[in-house]
């Protein structure tokens, strides 16, 4: 990422704090971050003020800008590949709602009973 810039929303008035969505839902829609072309949202961080009843949002932009970078895959080098490496795709998910990964002669799971 290239330079940073901190920046705020607008205020946005707050007609009560409290837990139940129609007290924050439509507050909320009104924060806007807008970091304009050629950059990139880096953080944000909620604020607010219970006594003067605002909130508003405090947020980092990055410019994007740099050197374009590509991987240009050309092989493996054997001497650096280990029999464990390989390429695996998730194909589907376990119970636990982990994934399990399968390659072109292995399958790659969690095994609950073991921890890993």
């Amino acid at each position: 990422l290239g330079s940073c810039f901190d920046y705020y929303s607008a205020q946005v008035e707050v007609p009560h704090f409290h837990e139940a969505k129609a007290y924050w839902e439509k507050p909320m829609r009104m924060l806007q971050a807008n970091c304009g072309e050629n950059s990139v949202l880096g953080g944000f961080h909620f604020e607010f003020s219970e006594g003067g009843r605002w909130q508003r949002i405090r947020y980092q932009c990055c410019k994007a800008g740099g050197a374009p970078v590509t991987m240009d895959p050309r092989g493996q080098v054997p001497d650096l590949v280990s029999p464990f490496d390989g390429v695996f795709c998730p194909t589907q998910l376990d119970a636990s709602g982990r994934f399990k990964y399968q390659s072109a002669d292995r399958v790659l799971a969690f095994d609950r009973d073991v921890g890993k």
